[in-house]
């Protein structure tokens, strides 16, 4: 029902679908009426994703994808799926290729997560890499 700040990190998020950047929303993993909110979750739709527990651990990419509620695997980002050849799911972390599955990307404090849908010609230029956090 309250944050746990024990651990807290924060990474910024930018999602990308067929080269048009996509809104993270705000208060993915809090919900006022019910009272409670995640270990992972936003507040604002700044694409900034908290991490705040009550110890550490090793929370990934597709632990918030979950949370949020959408689908993210090599092949398909939410309802978006490749067709086996260039159309697929690329994960970025501070400007280079993430080399693992996407759903396994750490959060690590102060990473800049690109997500993108597509093509490789509709890659945003330049992939997001630094963000300014406040």
């Amino acid at each position: 029902s309250e944050e746990a700040l024990a651990f807290h990190t924060h990474q910024h998020l930018d999602v990308f679908i067929h080269g048009v950047e996509v809104g993270v929303p705000g208060e993915i993993g809090i919900d006022p009426e019910q009272g409670f909110l995640t270990v992972l979750h936003t507040h604002g739709s700044d694409g900034v994703i908290h991490v705040e527990a009550p110890r550490r651990g090793n929370f990934t990419l597709g632990q918030f994808f979950d949370v949020w509620g959408v689908r993210l695997t090599p092949r398909c980002l939410g309802s978006y799926c490749g067709d086996g050849g260039d159309e697929r799911v690329r994960v970025f972390v501070n400007g280079e290729l993430a080399p693992s599955h996407p759903d396994t990307v750490p959060l690590r404090d102060h990473d800049e997560i690109v997500v993108a849908f597509g093509a490789g010609n509709e890659l945003p230029d330049p992939v997001p890499s630094i963000y300014r956090f406040e």
